[in-house]
């Protein structure tokens, strides 16, 4: 072979290498917010993970690395220009002027209520919580309960219960020892696929929408990288593409058994 085909084929190896290189993007994530996401570094986990991999293995140009930090700290990185963006903020731009774009909806996040089958049918088409007097309520130790619901509880017309965490009050809650429990839904539905039904004394029935937030990767408005339209524009695009095929529904699923 010439020294001239050896090199003819050496140039095109680098081209070649040079076109297939993926640009590495690291998106921040809350490091304590299961089972939306939880962990640090390579361990970091959860349903957002696994969604934005998924559209990650769209994208033909970017290799995108999902690190867990604390999330006030990842806030600060995102305020600071020092990270691209963070998984999963709400989105409000008068409280954080410094956090945009926002990328497709990533999941839309609620909060519900479950009564036991008894209290269910106590409460069937009846506002909430005005309807749920008489009953008695689980709560994670720390988690803020509706100020309604609060108000009432003061007045004695509820009674609220602390235990420490989703699976404690989901197991008071199918025993019959409390009649409802308010939280995220999906974490809610994680637990409960975890519970088998011959450990169910009484059946947990949703009966209220409390609240709805809608989940993103909210982007830094300071941070300064050349590619940084190109990967938000392909990241929205990946993402819809996973929504209309339904991968991001058999995510879900994976998580809520539902």
């Amino acid at each position: 072979m010439s020294r001239f085909s050896v090199a003819v084929l050496l140039a095109a190896a680098a081209v070649s290498g040079t076109a297939l290189a993926k640009e590495k993007v690291r998106l921040l994530a809350d490091s304590e917010y299961p089972p939306y996401v939880a962990g640090s570094g390579a361990a970091t986990k959860g349903m957002y993970v696994d969604i934005l991999k998924a559209a990650a293995d769209r994208m033909t140009d970017y290799e995108v690395e999902i690190d867990g930090v604390p999330w006030k700290r990842g806030l600060k990185d995102i305020e600071d220009g020092t990270a691209l963006g963070i998984v999963p903020p709400y989105k409000r731009p008068d409280s954080r002027p410094w956090m945009q774009p926002y990328s497709e909806v990533l999941f839309e996040e609620q909060i519900v209520v479950y009564c036991h089958s008894d209290a269910a049918a106590k409460v069937a088409g009846a506002a909430f919580p005005a309807g749920y007097k008489g009953l008695s309520f689980g709560n994670n130790a720390g988690f803020q309960a509706s100020p309604d619901l609060l108000a009432m509880s003061q007045k004695g017309e509820v009674k609220i219960e602390e235990a420490q965490t989703t699976e404690a009050n989901l197991r008071k809650l199918v025993a019959g020892r409390i009649d409802c429990y308010s939280n995220d839904k999906v974490g809610i539905d994680s637990v409960l696929a975890s519970i088998p039904a011959g450990q169910r004394s009484k059946q947990p029935v949703e009966t209220a929408v409390v609240q709805k937030e809608a989940a993103f990767v909210g982007y830094s408005s300071g941070f300064q990288a050349p590619y940084k339209a190109d990967f938000i524009a392909k990241l929205d695009a990946a993402l819809k593409a996973i929504k209309a095929d339904g991968t991001l529904d058999a995510i879900v699923k994976r998580y809520t058994g539902m």
